[in-house]
């Protein structure tokens, strides 16, 4: 049996103000939704994307990794058409920054190897004109030496299954 598909990595980054999030819902338009319907306009069919995470409303996307099955004979003659021709169908908001053949084995969730998160505070007394959605804004100086001593106590293993949906299975 010949392969027929080519596995491929991605690399995405979002604005995550113009996205619900990362995964496909059935009201509201999302980063997957977006990015599998450029995906295609280049193959002629659905692709399902699998990605390293995922991320809530609002919340942006850099260097995401995902993976998806492409056809190999269009990969192999046109690997350029996975970034360009995908970026041309792509909205405002969301970018392939890169893409790369991989073995069918790969998996964008348990391949990748680290996720970082990282959250900013802008401590001014006046709002940045632009960066107002990468940041939080707090206007008066933060009290660090506190913050040092409150992180002693997330040191370690916790139970935050309280703090997930109700019908999650993670």
């Amino acid at each position: 049996m010949t392969q027929t598909t080519q596995r491929i990595a991605m690399v995405v980054e979002f604005d995550g103000r113009l996205f619900h999030g990362w995964q496909r819902q059935d009201n509201a338009m999302t980063a997957q939704e977006t990015l599998e319907t450029a995906l295609a306009a280049i193959e002629g069919k659905h692709i399902k994307t699998i990605c390293a995470g995922r991320t809530d409303s609002g919340v942006h996307g850099e260097a995401m990794l995902i993976h998806a099955d492409v056809c190999q004979r269009r990969w192999q003659r046109s690997p350029k058409a996975y970034t360009q021709g995908v970026n041309h169908h792509l909205k405002e908001g969301l970018v392939v920054a890169g893409v790369c053949a991989v073995e069918q084995d790969f998996h964008a969730r348990f391949s990748c190897l680290e996720r970082s998160y990282r959250y900013q505070i802008w401590t001014r007394t006046t709002p940045s004109a632009l960066s107002t959605w990468r940041h939080w804004w707090m206007p008066r100086k933060l009290d660090v030496a506190c913050m040092q001593e409150a992180t002693k106590y997330m040191l370690g293993s916790h139970d935050f299954t309280s703090f997930r949906g109700a019908n999650c299975q993670a």
